[in-house]
């Protein structure tokens, strides 16, 4: 299972105070909010990520060059295209499974109950 993570948006609510820092390494209990949601993935077995970037990406290709990161991919939006934009320029690199996360989310989430509810959706719909 592969994930997208959407790490590209200009935090124009935030800008005040943190003009220079992307969202997703916005600190929560001292740590960045993106080191909390790539644990919450390996967690549940997803180390295969996919990163979209766009504003302030050097920070964030050097945040996750420092976790050393065996499966990711960095993308950076070439064009102001939004999310969906991204979403499309990345369709080359998707894997027949993904999850798409917002990378600017405070969660926490079981992704393998996700999953595999996912799947016994697709095993029951098989048997009706």
């Amino acid at each position: 299972m592969q994930a997208i993570i959407i790490c590209g948006g200009y935090g124009t609510r935030l800008n005040k105070l943190y003009k220079n820092t992307p969202k997703v390494l916005i600190k929560f209990k001292k740590k960045p909010n993106l080191d909390y949601i790539i644990e919450g993935l390996k967690k549940n077995n997803i180390t295969d990520y996919l990163f979209l970037t766009k504003h302030l990406n050097k920070k964030i290709i050097n945040f996750i060059k420092r976790k050393k990161i065996k499966k990711a991919k960095i993308l950076q939006d070439k064009y102001l295209s939004g999310t969906g934009g991204a979403l499309i320029e990345s369709i080359p690199f998707l894997k027949k499974e993904f999850l798409v996360i917002y990378g600017d989310l405070f969660i926490n989430f079981n992704y393998n109950r996700f999953i595999n509810l996912k799947i016994l959706n697709k095993q029951i719909k098989k048997l009706t």
